[in-house]
């Protein structure tokens, strides 16, 4: 039997005002309202097992680093500027870099469906990596 976890924090985007908000997980019974517009999205007691998603009832998340995309390609395009300069050398370096933010940076669970993010809990090792296969399944039209 699978433990139920305390979540530290969750990001969402406001079903109401469509705005994307990370909230801390402080206790239980819990209250989640959305700061932009206030309305409430959860009510209830709060613990969690990726047996389902409690927004949106999705029995199937995916695993992710918790590190900004915009960021890694940023530093990949830097990387691939410098090559003329560095004979090529950059790539390698940027690469070590990458390896060594990987093994920093945690991990975060994402439900597929209704894309929330769960950080700060012990994800299950049944949850992988992204899967379109999945993915497009649950794509927003």
């Amino acid at each position: 039997m699978q433990k139920n976890f305390q979540l530290s924090s969750i990001g969402r985007e406001c079903e109401f005002c469509g705005k994307y908000s990370r909230i801390e997980i402080a206790s239980s019974p819990l209250s989640l309202s959305c700061p932009v517009c206030f309305k409430i999205g959860f009510e209830g007691d709060w613990f969690f097992d990726f047996s389902k998603c409690p927004f949106c009832q999705c029995p199937e998340f995916y695993v992710q680093k918790d590190f900004n995309q915009a960021l890694g390609c940023l530093m990949i395009a830097f990387a691939a500027i410098l090559v003329p300069w560095t004979y090529g050398l950059s790539l390698p370096a940027f690469w070590l870099l990458d390896r060594a933010l990987q093994k920093r940076v945690s991990n975060i669970g994402i439900c597929y469906r209704c894309r929330t993010e769960f950080r700060g809990i012990p994800l299950p090792e049944n949850i992988q990596e992204f899967n379109h296969y999945i993915g497009i399944r649950y794509e927003k039209k």
